[in-house]
């Protein structure tokens, strides 16, 4: 089994979500007519505080498909083990670290099968999932980022200087990949960021978003996101630690939802209201 003594939690006061509390954004307070959700492990609160602002705008996603996307937060780094652990209690991970972005889950470990569900901006989420029991300890509406949120973040959303890379067009700047990787995972956050401040989002771990995969249809497009029932796979972006080749901010790839692999983790996304 592996080791997990530096994933201890510590000591954590949380007061438990009631029925029907109203959740927020990302940012700000609990509503006040609700007891206030008291967070002191500093692995939860970092979740919060290390949340990036990516204002809206309009982009052109693929030639021919024009996405106008709302201003929404985005991790500034992958989900890290130690705050895996500290949401769900296990660690699933093959290379070991607790400032190593989380691998070997699923998107069906993120998003969840089973149990009472949570929607967030027409995204469902089960309990059973990490996103519903981190919304249950926070009080927030973390999800996964869609599709085109992704693409526009990696970019570097309005202050993109049209980079092939997330932050570069040298790629090993700014992504570990087959050629620098040495086999295996780095903690978040040590090869240089994009243009907003987000560090990872080529290579490292292949990141998963909630669309299901599919033909992107041409067109004028406003927040658009590809229900989950849509599909049978799932889309992900970003490259990993082992691709032979660092991809692109435009390359896409599909994946079955149940799959786990240690090329595979995520990012966190939240709207602003």
């Amino acid at each position: 089994m592996m080791n997990t003594k530096f994933f201890a939690r510590g000591i954590i006061a949380l007061l438990p979500l009631g029925a029907g509390m109203f959740l927020t954004g990302c940012q700000g307070n609990i509503d006040p007519i609700d007891p206030p959700v008291i967070i002191t492990d500093p692995v939860i609160s970092g979740i919060i505080s290390n949340l990036v602002t990516v204002h809206g705008g309009t982009f052109e996603m693929r030639t021919g498909r024009n996405v106008t996307l709302s201003t929404f937060y985005m991790s500034r780094y992958e989900v890290t083990q130690s705050q895996w652990y500290a949401v769900m209690g296990t660690q699933p991970s093959d290379f070991t670290g607790a400032n190593s972005p989380v691998e070997r889950v699923s998107w069906n470990m993120i998003v969840g099968t089973t149990g009472a569900t949570m929607v967030i901006d027409g995204m469902t989420y089960y309990e059973n999932g990490f996103v519903y029991k981190l919304n249950q300890l926070t009080g927030k509406k973390f999800r996964l980022p869609t599709e085109a949120e992704w693409q526009f973040a990696a970019s570097g959303g309005i202050w993109s200087m049209g980079f092939a890379y997330s932050g570069s067009n040298t790629a090993g700047d700014v992504a570990w990949y087959q050629p620098n990787s040495g086999g295996s995972t780095h903690p978040v956050g040590d090869k240089a960021p994009n243009e907003l401040g987000i560090y990872d989002m080529s290579g490292n771990v292949w990141e998963w978003c909630y669309d299901a995969y599919g033909t992107l249809a041409t067109g004028s497009f406003t927040n658009p996101v590809a229900l989950g029932t849509s599909g049978s796979t799932r889309v992900v972006r970003g490259g990993g630690w082992n691709n032979n080749d660092a991809p692109t901010v435009l390359f896409r790839l599909d994946d079955t939802p149940g799959d786990t692999d240690s090329h595979l983790g995520f990012r966190l996304a939240c709207s602003v209201n």
